[in-house]
């Protein structure tokens, strides 16, 4: 009998040190796409003359395990795959409990979990490569994310899952509160109709000699995007872009920085909000169509280190710690 592949779990923990997996997930989360076990398998023809046009030999240079996963946003979860993808978190409060997370210098290693129909892998030492946030007019945010880890085991038992999302409450855009400047640290209400904000860490495998598995994943330049889509009033964000000043008319040579917010909300015991207040914006002009219809003003951001953190995840929930 095939695979059912309509029967694909994963799940997530957080590890207490390098090599120390967990035995059971703290969040299992469904899936919407992607690959719930990916074995990046590098290997090469060995490029040497025999008595033949043939080739005799491979090289395996490198076996990198990990995930790619597409689902929703669950309020528990949301936690533990923002801190892994920023690496930096303070929580206060005793219930809802509030969760500040931000960049940090290192990631922290989590064990994933994966069941696909019958078959059950598991994978140690994994870190965020990429986390990707977005939304789209009234649909339900959706969340996908990459890891790369050290250690495979492939075909194991079953898995125990501490808090399964099915059926919990997901963010949804209604309700929420969403924001931009793109010329000062101060984001102003906005007509949002979608967007989606980008974290990535650029990971590296150390390639000892010794392993064709890698000896750990390391942190290379975070990279952090936010992408807003518009459908405004009038141009003018793109003519702050451009010319610095809500009132300009001519082009300036000066870097213009902006900010934005955007908040997603279930109740007042779990919410999102994710804020940056350096944000080096680009955009086009709104195209002509026509069909006609409302104008679309899409906003591309680079987001860069200001005084403080270059973005901060503020998440509200019932989880104590992370």
């Amino acid at each position: 009998m095939p695979l059912q592949k309509r029967i694909a779990f994963v799940g997530i923990s957080k590890q207490t040190a390098k090599g120390a997996g967990a035995a059971a997930a703290t969040y299992g989360l469904g899936v919407r796409g992607g690959s719930t076990l990916m074995v990046d398998l590098q290997q090469e023809n060995d490029a040497i003359t025999f008595a033949s046009r043939v080739s005799s030999y491979d090289n395996r240079l490198s076996i990198t395990p990990g995930a790619s996963i597409q689902t929703r946003l669950w309020p528990r979860s949301a936690g533990l795959l923002l801190y892994g993808a920023l690496g930096a978190i303070n929580t206060t409060g005793a219930g809802p409990y509030t969760h500040a997370i931000t960049p940090g210098s290192t990631l922290p290693y989590l064990t994933f979990f994966s069941q696909y129909d019958t078959e059950y892998h598991k994978v140690v030492d994994c870190k965020v490569n990429t986390l990707n946030l977005a939304w789209s007019e009234r649909s339900p945010v959706e969340v996908d994310f990459d890891l790369l880890g050290i250690t495979a085991t492939l075909y194991t038992a079953s898995y125990t899952t501490t808090n399964d999302e099915n059926g919990q409450s997901r963010f949804i855009p209604p309700g929420g509160v969403f924001q931009v400047d793109t010329s000062s640290g101060t984001p102003a209400s906005a007509k949002i109709v979608g967007g989606r904000i980008s974290i990535q860490n650029n990971l590296v495998p150390i390639p000892l000699s010794a392993a064709v598995t890698p000896d750990d994943v390391f942190e290379a330049e975070a990279a952090l995007e936010v992408e807003l889509r518009l459908m405004p009033d009038n141009t003018n964000e793109w003519r702050k872009i451009i010319t610095g000043a809500v009132g300009g008319t001519t082009p300036t040579g000066t870097e213009i920085y902006g900010s934005f917010s955007t908040k997603f909300t279930i109740d007042a015991s779990n919410d999102l909000t994710i804020t940056s207040t350096r944000v080096a914006f680009l955009a086009d002009y709104p195209e002509a169509d026509p069909s006609g219809g409302p104008a679309e003003l899409t906003l591309i951001g680079r987001i860069k280190k200001p005084a403080g953190a270059a973005i901060t995840a503020t998440l509200i929930n019932s989880v104590t710690s992370y």
